[in-house]
């Protein structure tokens, strides 16, 4: 007896299509517009320091002087009873700045924002297919990405997290499955050097034990000293003007790095024992530098930085001296995506229900606060469920924990 053939889905009609597309581009046209015409709108917040900033140094001004900052911000909408929001990154920031600050601040906006939601869907499908996930749960992984909450505040606030995340993705790139010249992103990560100190300890030490550890690390050196060099040509003095920021203290339009409320354990320290010791919050970033050493040294000869760097990320922001921000935990997306992927490969259902289950609820928590200094939670809560979704049972014939062996083959 033949079995009977199945009859293929009808296709979408022609005209569902076209009234969908037209719908669709109706409501990004009247979104569009809104934006363009309400500054209320998608306020450019945060985004102003890097607009004006970018401005500054591109046309002779002082990148980080609140008094040229201050009207240059308010002219792109800054409320008037604000301070000016200072660029507190280095000055090899720059060089992403000042393509932007040479478009008029609401263009610019839209573009940094569309680059950056592209980046994170970009980068979670990378993550997703180096650490081996299931290509038919690559729409979903895209789709779950965005729905990360720091996504949310790298949006309203105008920040950078996108760049990061975009760097370091470059970087896992390059150091596992190649080509190396895929290292021209990690000085995106760069931008806030103080949120990976781990990474950059480890990117050092692993220049002196393997070929493709130097390779890894002259490229990332030789693209770092390009993109310093570019803003010092258009302004030789934008290093002293940016250690004169760091040492001029508060008045009413400028607000020292001492004076921000950041989410880190160093700040809930120095809040307790010497509120006026900014020193105090580098502490457990010392700390870091000195036990990060040890821990590479200890696992050197099975160095792999697909296992380890979801480890170094939240390490490195737990560790911060300043910063952490929920829109800089965008980076929080390399552990999760690891974790995910290996549940889906080879964990139980049980733990994959549970684990998602439980991000769900980091999720949540995480969009109901309000209050940046109380998110210093979040990456101790990633780190702790990324080694509990990827806890081994038992050891491999190298030593190594077996799901160390399954990420690490993975991501060949």
């Amino acid at each position: 007896m033949t079995p009977p053939t199945r009859t293929p889905p009808p296709a979408p009609r022609p005209a569902v299509l076209f009234a969908g597309v037209v719908g669709i581009l109706a409501v990004g046209g009247l979104l569009l517009a809104r934006f363009y015409s309400d500054p209320a709108f998608l306020p450019p917040d945060d985004f102003l320091q890097y607009w004006a900033a970018g401005r500054l140094n591109a046309t002779g001004g002082n990148p980080y002087d609140a008094d040229q900052l201050l009207p240059l911000q308010r002219s792109a909408h800054r409320p008037d009873d604000k301070p000016a929001v200072v660029m507190w990154n280095p000055p090899w920031a720059l060089t992403l700045a000042m393509p932007f600050g040479l478009l008029p601040p609401r263009t610019a906006q839209l573009l940094w924002l569309a680059l950056q939601v592209l980046a994170v869907v970009v980068c979670a499908d990378r993550l997703w297919r180096i650490y081996g996930g299931d290509r038919s749960y690559r729409p979903w992984v895209c789709a779950a990405a965005l729905a990360f909450f720091p996504v949310m505040y790298v949006i309203f606030a105008g920040q950078s997290g996108g760049w990061l995340l975009l760097g370091l993705t470059g970087l896992l790139l390059a150091a596992t499955r190649g080509p190396l010249w895929l290292t021209v992103l990690a000085p995106l990560a760069a931008i806030k050097p103080h949120l990976f100190v781990p990474v950059w300890i480890v990117l050092a030490l692993e220049a002196g034990r393997t070929r493709r550890g130097f390779a890894l690390f002259a490229w990332g050196v030789g693209c770092g000293l390009v993109a310093i060099a570019v803003p010092a040509v258009v302004n030789p003095d934008v290093w002293a003007q940016y250690f004169a920021a760091l040492n001029r203290p508060a008045d009413a339009a400028h607000l020292p790095l001492s004076g921000w409320r950041s989410p880190l354990v160093g700040w809930w320290v120095r809040m307790a024992v010497a509120p006026e010791g900014f020193w105090v919050q580098a502490v457990p970033t010392v700390l870091a530098a000195v036990a990060v050493p040890v821990y590479w040294w200890v696992r050197r000869r099975n160095w792999d930085w697909a296992v380890e760097l979801p480890r170094l990320v939240p390490v490195g922001l737990i560790a911060a001296p300043y910063g952490a921000w929920p829109y800089d935990q965008l980076v929080l997306l390399t552990p999760v995506a690891a974790g995910f992927a290996h549940l889906v490969r080879h964990g139980p259902r049980g733990r994959l229900i549970a684990a998602g289950l439980a991000l769900a609820a980091v999720n949540a928590v995480a969009l109901l606060i309000r209050d940046g200094e109380y998110f210093v939670w979040a990456p101790p809560a990633v780190l702790a469920w990324y080694a509990w979704a990827t806890a081994a049972v038992r050891l491999g014939r190298s030593g190594r924990p077996d799901t160390e062996l399954l990420l690490a083959e993975a991501s060949r």
